[in-house]
């Protein structure tokens, strides 16, 4: 099976999510229904809604609750994008410019307000499980960005500094798609709890695998300029590591503390140290994690997709 035949097997429900999406986030405003059809026309099939979708694929239920809470947890998704990008200051997403850079930094933060407000909403349909678990996301993904900035530029974040961090900026997200999913579809308790480790730990390395392209991709399949993370002051596992376990640990912390920093420098030295191997052995260790929360589970067209992604994580070069 390749991700294509997994996204060929969701199709009609992928559909309805896409739908269910537009349905929600219509508006009568102009300016707002313009930048929400340009913002929307540069998403994908999302990988959130195929994680909920496949998470219900251990149960003969299901019901439009879990379509609804597809779209929802997508729209979240969409919402910390258009924040982040104000944010980091981006001008590109997903290969084309960013909300803030084609229009500016207001109208970007007030359609992802629209868009958590939107969300909401349609998760209060789902009932009260549903509700908490979406806005306690919302509340985690807001303390992950806030340790993020707070620590910009600080050479002296530890790896466990680093992996709270993107528990709550990806993790913890992940593996509620994963739990509700189940949830919503009436699997057994063991099953729900194996799915929403197997989402923490395929967050976790989705997250890591994404820090090391940063220093190894291209901005054409990345889709955003490439090296932007230390420029933006944001320290992840690859700097780490060079700082604390290289010979060119200190050279690597003058650099960055440095008036005018020379960062290819620090890509060149990130790359020769073995700081990019050490990332992705960890990102395999989280990987192999996922892989055996599955192993429980019944054999089914959903664990196989579910095994396919994170064979695709560690593959993943965008």
């Amino acid at each position: 099976m390749t991700l294509e035949g997994v996204v060929q097997e969701l199709e009609t429900d992928l559909q309805r999510v896409g739908q269910k999406v537009r349905e929600v986030v219509k508006s009568s405003n102009p300016l707002l229904a313009r930048v929400t059809e340009y913002f929307l026309s540069g998403s994908g099939k999302g990988l959130r809604p195929i994680l909920v979708l496949l998470s219900g694929g251990f149960s003969k239920y299901r019901d439009d609750r879990v379509i609804s809470l597809a779209a929802a947890l997508e729209l979240v998704h969409m919402a910390s994008l258009l924040h982040d990008d104000v944010i980091d200051n981006s001008d590109t997403r997903r290969g084309q410019m960013s909300v803030n850079a084609k229009w500016n930094n207001q109208i970007a933060v007030l359609l992802g307000d629209f868009f958590y407000a939107k969300a909401l909403n349609l998760v209060g349909s789902v009932g009260k499980e549903g509700v908490e678990a979406v806005a306690q996301i919302i509340n985690t993904l807001t303390e992950g960005e806030f340790e993020q900035l707070s620590c910009q530029f600080n050479t002296l974040i530890t790896e466990d500094d680093y992996f709270q961090r993107i528990e709550k900026k990806t993790a913890r997200f992940i593996a509620t798609c994963c739990k509700l999913g189940a949830l919503y579809s009436e699997a057994p308790e063991e099953v729900v709890d194996l799915l929403s480790q197997y989402g923490f730990n395929l967050g976790m390395a989705y997250q890591i695998r994404d820090d090391i392209l940063d220093f190894t991709a291209n901005k054409k399949t990345l889709g955003k300029p490439v090296g932007s993370d230390l420029q933006q002051g944001i320290i992840t596992l690859p700097v780490i590591h060079g700082i604390n376990y290289s010979s060119k640990g200190s050279e690597i912390i003058n650099i960055i503390k440095s008036k005018k920093p020379d960062f290819a420098a620090i890509y060149k030295i990130i790359r020769e140290t073995g700081s990019i191997s050490y990332a992705q052995k960890k990102a395999e260790q989280f990987s192999q994690r996922a892989r055996e929360c599955l192993l429980p589970l019944p054999e089914c067209k959903a664990k196989n997709a579910l095994r396919l992604i994170v064979d695709l994580t560690e593959a993943r070069t965008s």
